[in-house]
């Protein structure tokens, strides 16, 4: 409908503009799942609530759909927000709450001492 208010694409927009909130450091891999590239793997750099950011070997679109397998984690769906020199910002498409951010951030601190 002409001059109708897409809300889902509303709400898309402004969840990227949000604050993301603090970011912690990671050292551990993911298996990545997207349409355009199949299934790889990548180095999770940092973590936050509501995205991650993520080293990888090949470049990505903005807005690629995509899904994490963190090791003894629930699968995260997201897309990407930005992409430049084989880095990438994805954003989550539900927030993980802090218990999860809490025990991944553990996790990958244990794994590097």
């Amino acid at each position: 409908m002409h001059g109708l208010l897409d809300l889902d694409k509303y709400v898309a927009h402004v969840h990227r503009w949000i604050p993301r909130g603090r970011r912690y450091p990671t050292a551990t891999t993911v298996t990545v799942s997207c349409p355009q590239r199949g299934v790889f793997k990548a180095a999770l750099v940092d973590l936050s609530a509501k995205g991650a950011r993520l080293r990888v070997a090949v470049n990505l679109p903005v807005d690629t759909p995509m899904i994490l397998e963190i090791p003894e984690m629930r699968l995260l769906s997201g897309y990407v927000v930005w992409s430049k020199a084989r880095e990438l910002g994805i954003c989550f498409d539900e927030p993980l709450d802090e218990a999860e951010l809490g025990r991944l951030v553990v996790r990958t601190w244990i794994k590097r001492v």
